[in-house]
């Protein structure tokens, strides 16, 4: 698991001027519509994660769980 800050996650796949607010990246990581952690106040992004991820809701699943 790669993990890198939102910050550095905004700037490296996002266009400047139409990256999202770091507010909504941590939202979605609250809402599981993103993989990372939380380390205490620190938001993170799983790459590894971000990088696999197909856009099919359910073939990410099985991707990432195995199992549907």
């Amino acid at each position: 698991m790669r993990l890198i800050t939102v910050e550095e996650f905004r700037k490296k796949y996002f266009v400047s001027g139409s990256e999202p607010d770091t507010r909504t990246v941590r939202s979605w990581i609250d809402k599981g519509e993103l993989i990372g952690r939380v380390v205490g106040k620190l938001y993170y992004v799983d790459l590894d994660r971000w990088e696999t991820n197909t856009g099919d809701p359910l073939v990410d699943r099985v991707l990432r769980n195995g199992t549907t």
